[in-house]
């Protein structure tokens, strides 16, 4: 099947090279910026071009795979009507096409994707939605020939998956960015505490991760806190309200359970 990849980030970097490495055609790549576009142009064997109006014609499907702000200015200046459309996007109505045409879709990926880093397609959950029955089917069809697995999600649903991804992915990962800067800044190797980081996400994934939280918030500890809120205070003080912050949250949900029970 043809496409034309509407964007060259790191969403459609993995998505254009999946589809090409099983035998799917990527004949143009649009970015605003021309480097961008011609980067993953070679890698597709694809034409590219950094002008919106030069987007070839093409009777396979149209992949908008940009930012949200970037799809909510370019869809509307779509110069087809009536082609095959879909977007890559988590937290946009499937909808925004239904003014240029009648079949489009979702093609959301579920994982936290670099351009430069790869991953196996086996391992990107995919949340899929369509106008029409025929092109849920045919965006079936285009999952299941990459190899990837997938989910029917509307657009509520995967606008909520988006949020779950954003407190499990982006925060944590900003949280262990912290707790990284903090270690090495008082001569502790962010390496000492690996095991304990491995142990945390596994333990959650193999039980409910409320069941098993750990830590002075829950305990209600406030001697313990406290003393972390004054060296915070002290040496990191842009962390300081975060801290109390994600500690009042731990003991509300907790301190809300036994007050339920």
């Amino acid at each position: 099947m043809q496409f034309v990849i509407i964007g060259a980030g790191n969403v459609a970097h993995h998505l254009a090279q999946a589809l090409k490495n099983n035998n799917h055609e990527i004949v143009q790549v649009y970015s605003r910026t021309e480097q961008s576009a011609r980067q993953l142009a070679e890698i597709c064997n694809a034409s590219y071009t950094n002008n919106f109006k030069n987007i070839i014609d093409i009777s396979g499907i149209y992949v908008f795979s940009l930012s949200d702000d970037a799809n909510s200015e370019l869809i509307p200046k779509f110069p087809y009507k009536n082609k095959k459309i879909i977007h890559t996007s988590g937290s946009i109505n499937a909808n925004i096409f239904d003014v240029i045409t009648s079949d489009y879709g979702v093609l959301y990926p579920l994982q936290s994707l670099k351009k430069d880093i790869a991953i196996e397609i086996n391992q990107i959950p995919f949340l899929i939605e369509a106008s029409n029955s025929k092109f849920l089917n045919k965006i079936e069809e285009i999952v299941k020939s990459i190899g990837a697995n997938y989910s029917e999600a509307n657009s509520e649903q995967r606008l909520w998956a988006h949020i779950s991804a954003v407190f499990a992915c982006n925060f944590s990962n900003h949280l262990l960015a912290i707790a990284n800067e903090i270690a090495e800044k008082n001569n502790i190797p962010f390496s000492l505490l690996h095991p304990l980081i491995d142990y945390t996400f596994k333990r959650s994934l193999s039980n409910n991760p409320k069941l098993v939280q750990t830590g002075p918030a829950h305990r209600n500890d406030h001697s313990i806190m406290q003393k972390h809120i004054d060296l915070l205070h002290e040496k990191f003080n842009v962390y300081e309200n975060l801290y109390k912050i994600i500690s009042s949250s731990i003991f509300e949900m907790y301190n809300n359970d036994k007050e339920e029970k």
